[in-house]
């Protein structure tokens, strides 16, 4: 186990943190941008559009299941005439999307079990190390004690990034070299909190596992 450095990372013109943000922007670029098409495009109601609303989830990682539950409502509401036209049925899709999210969200009693636990699995490039720093970030701000386990040990540089989060907000980070075992890393981060009474610890996983 290593501990972290103190010294902030160097944040230079087109380094990490910007490649991250630029990564995200792309992200939500084409997902704004896959709705904009939507909204100017040619198509009008019927299968055609039906058929840019389903690619346009798609691409967005929406997911199969969720999609075609979204499409088949836009669908049963178009034949109901409750939707006459585009913008009709793009009003209906960002309402839908909202209550498909407020219906799975759940607040978080990271006071249940201490160290509470938080083990951040996705595939890769969906996002895990930059949402495991704003985490963080936002539980360190609260004064919590966090503590950050580098379990991704596949990805080439993945255990330095996390560390350089780890160094920005000044929490520590238990780590092993490249190519180690994660549930390792996991287990002696779990140790690691547990005998250092930390309120939290945040695991990082390797995406190409899921």
């Amino acid at each position: 186990m290593n501990e972290p450095t103190r010294e902030n990372p160097p944040e230079e013109k087109g380094g990490f943190f910007q490649s991250l943000k630029q990564g995200l922007s792309k992200t939500r670029t084409s997902f704004a941008g896959g709705i904009d098409n939507l909204i100017h495009g040619k198509a009008q109601l019927g299968p055609e559009l039906m058929d840019e609303v389903e690619e346009t989830l798609l691409l967005a990682d929406v997911g199969v299941q969720t999609t075609q539950r979204i499409i088949d409502e836009l669908n049963r509401q178009i034949e109901e005439a409750r939707i006459r036209d585009r913008e009709g049925m793009l009003d209906h899709l960002r309402q839908m999307m909202i209550r498909l999210l407020e219906t799975h969200q759940k607040d978080w009693d990271d006071s249940i079990h201490s160290p509470f636990v938080v083990l951040v699995v996705g595939v890769n490039g969906s996002g895990k190390t930059t949402t495991i720093g704003k985490l963080a970030q936002r539980w360190h701000n609260e004064g919590k004690k966090v503590m950050l386990a580098a379990g991704d040990t596949f990805r080439a540089a993945a255990v330095e990034q996390l560390q350089m989060w780890a160094d920005r907000i000044g929490i520590a980070c238990i780590r092993q070299n490249s190519g180690a075992d994660p549930s390792a890393v996991a287990f002696d981060g779990v140790r690691a909190a547990v005998a250092r009474k930390m309120d939290i610890v945040i695991i990082d996983t390797a995406g190409r596992l899921h």
